[in-house]
């Protein structure tokens, strides 16, 4: 009897010491994920790649005192292809001037690629960096972020844009 008491004793005792240990697991899990995510406000990061021949290549959106729109995608990505006239939209019928960065998550651009969607004498990153995917929280495309001449991250859009995206990227980029 003394040994049974003595098991469940230890048996609630584990079970108690695993609870705590989730609890704090779960709290600590909810500061990473928060950590992982683009911020608005944040400074704005390098980006370091490949360009479309594989040379390392690195990019500095804002620098030169003007605003970025950076353009996550693949060419293998369904919405990403879907979401191309929102972006030629931003591109060309905006008229506004910015540095245009296009990241390639999944390293399959190729100059045929680049030149179907206009964008092959624009900035091209491909085989993207551990850091900077981690600094840019890349995990998914497509994606659109607007980085101030300031540098600092000033939105951030994940999945197909709509026109009311379209629009609050147009004003945040007339802004200055």
């Amino acid at each position: 009897m003394v040994v049974f008491l003595g098991l469940a004793i230890a048996l609630v005792g584990s079970n108690l010491f695993l609870l705590y240990r989730s609890v704090h697991a779960g709290a600590e899990l909810a500061s990473l994920r928060k950590l992982a995510q683009l911020q608005v406000g944040l400074d704005a990061p390098a980006l370091s790649g490949s360009d479309l021949f594989g040379h390392p290549k690195s990019i500095i959106p804002g620098a030169g005192g003007t605003d970025a729109l950076i353009f996550v995608f693949s060419p293998s990505c369904t919405v990403c292809n879907v979401n191309w006239p929102n972006w030629v939209t931003l591109l060309h019928d905006s008229g506004l001037s910015f540095q245009k960065v296009f990241v390639d998550l999944t390293d399959e651009v190729d100059e045929s690629y680049a030149n179907k969607y206009g964008i092959a004498n624009s900035d091209i990153l491909t085989r993207i960096n551990g850091r900077t995917a981690i600094r840019y929280a890349l995990r998914v495309t497509p994606e659109t972020i607007v980085v101030g001449r300031d540098r600092k991250i000033r939105g951030v859009w994940t999945g197909a844009l709509h026109e009311k995206d379209l629009t609050a990227i147009t004003k945040l980029l007339r802004r200055n």
